[in-house]
């Protein structure tokens, strides 16, 4: 979500809350001054026509001792019943008197009976005994409201009568004026605080993002355009600094990678060029130590059929163990050179591996053949499993030889008793290939590290291990190359599993 719409809907519930909570005050407050207004104004119209039409006339018949003579009281009376009618409320509602009979003897808009209703006469008692003005509901009419003043002299209660429909109005009205104005209060709120956001947070945002995404670009140093003074300017500052430390810190590691580049091919060129120098004197030691032992043997022949063998027979077993530690650590080295030699090879860019279509039961089977022998010679059992179908992969059939040839002869260096098993199997449209033995096996820990280059198990401060290192990342370049996977398990003092997979040319059948 962008930080544009987080503030949206932050800002936006807060300020609706408060304009909720404002608006209910501001209508509760509206709402009770409004009937205060009415009730009051209310009261000053009842208290007016008291005052002035029937205090006045009764003043009068008092003053002028009428007040028993039946004719005037009656015409004075009706007078002040008559000025009623002058009387002009502004709301929905009406006036109306009530004599001392509960009779009503008047009343402006021919609403009220004869007689005073029932829910009435609480109210009128109420005022006549000791309440001189009175205002609430009608009992069991809550939607009319009044304001009743009692006059002694004559026994009358004079009402006027509020509905409640001109109160629900105005109520209406007040609702409707303070959402209309809430409505647009916080329209303008929001806007010009968005407007004060986007220049205060967005803006400063934005040109943090597009300095970021120049670093990320390499674009080299940046200049961020916020003003200095708060948070963002200091912050903006910052990257700038950083964008220039980042920029030197890439030229220098380009620089330096150059130099690692240039080194690293020298190597390799030394590595190869090494390599296949000692291949000359390494294939002549191997010659001559052959030469020599079949020398050797002629000797020893030539010895024992002239009778002179006394002394070439206390020198043959010497010269033997010599031919053969020469032979065997000739061969040895030769090994690590032509490993060293392939893995140069496989690390150029431009290795191809040729794909033709090979039947894995049929070279797993060659290859097990071929070791057999020195399994067997150390007193290992040699177990080989594989269906006795064909299955078919596309591959170097020289590079897989080779891989399969790593596996079984690590397994047998680091096994000293038991036995090594070759199986090939088919799982998920591949053909998989394990090499288990009963040696010593590898720590968990260093199971992943086993096929990293130039990697050895132990101590090469206590026990030299055996070999460059190189033997199982061949395999995996070369099973990689090949699109399939290698994957080794181990349990330490039990034995280990070495596996590779390659893909089918075709799915199983």
């Amino acid at each position: 979500m962008r930080l544009r719409q987080k503030l949206l809907l932050t800002i936006i519930p807060i300020v609706g809350i408060a304009m909720l909570i404002t608006g209910w005050m501001v209508i509760d407050n509206a709402t009770r001054t409004s009937h205060v207004a009415v009730y009051r104004y209310s009261e000053g119209i009842l208290g007016a026509y008291i005052t002035q039409d029937l205090s006045s006339r009764a003043d009068i018949l008092r003053k002028n001792r009428l007040e028993n003579v039946s004719s005037f009281v009656d015409r004075y009376q009706q007078e002040a019943l008559a000025a009623a009618d002058q009387l002009n409320l502004i709301w929905p509602g009406h006036l109306f008197v009530v004599d001392d009979r509960w009779n009503v003897i008047y009343c402006s808009s021919k609403e009220m009976p004869d007689r005073l209703p029932e829910a009435w006469e609480g109210i009128y008692r109420e005022l006549k005994h000791g309440k001189q003005t009175l205002k609430g509901h009608v009992p069991g009419h809550e939607r009319l409201s009044f304001v009743g003043r009692y006059f002694e002299p004559w026994n009358w209660a004079v009402f006027i009568v509020i509905k409640g429909d001109f109160l629900h109005e105005r109520e209406r009205f007040i609702w409707l004026t303070v959402a209309v104005a809430g409505i647009l209060t916080s329209f303008l709120i929001v806007v010009s605080l968005g407007v004060s956001l986007h220049k205060l947070v967005l803006a400063p945002v934005r040109y943090l993002r597009e300095a970021t995404r120049q670093i990320a670009e390499e674009k080299g140093a940046v200049v961020i355009p916020v003003a200095d003074g708060d948070e963002f300017g200091e912050l903006s500052r910052d990257i700038e600094e950083m964008s220039r430390k980042i920029d030197q810190s890439r030229k220098d590691l380009r620089q330096a990678f150059e130099e690692l580049k240039t080194l690293d091919e020298m190597k390799s060129i030394l590595i190869a060029n090494v390599s296949h120098e000692l291949r000359t004197p390494l294939t002549s030691i191997l010659g001559f130590s052959k030469i020599g032992m079949r020398k050797l043997e002629k000797l020893v022949c030539k010895a024992r059929a002239t009778g002179c063998d006394a002394q070439v027979t206390s020198l043959e077993p010497a010269l033997r163990d010599a031919l053969n530690a020469i032979m065997g650590q000739g061969e040895y080295m030769a090994g690590m050179v032509d490993n060293i030699i392939v893995l140069m090879s496989l690390m150029s860019e431009e290795t191809v591996i040729e794909k033709l279509p090979l039947d894995i039961v049929s070279l797993v089977e060659k290859v097990c053949g071929s070791y057999r022998d020195k399994i067997e010679s150390k007193g290992l059992e040699l177990v080989v499993a594989s269906p006795q179908n064909d299955i078919e992969v596309a591959g170097d059939s020289k590079m897989i030889r080779l891989v399969l040839g790593h596996y079984i002869s690590n397994a047998l260096t680091f096994t000293d008793a038991g036995s090594i098993a070759v199986s090939v199997s088919v799982e998920d449209n591949e053909a998989v290939v394990e090499v288990r033995d009963t040696g010593r096996g590898v720590p968990n820990e260093e199971i992943e590290k086993i096929f990293n280059r130039f990697y050895q198990v132990g101590d090469v401060m206590i026990e030299k291990p055996k070999g460059l290192g190189v033997g199982l990342p061949i395999c995996r370049k070369v099973i990689h190359l090949h699109g399939g996977r290698v994957w080794a398990e181990s349990v330490l003092g039990k034995g280990s599993t070495f596996s590779f997979s390659l893909p089918l040319v075709e799915g199983p059948e």
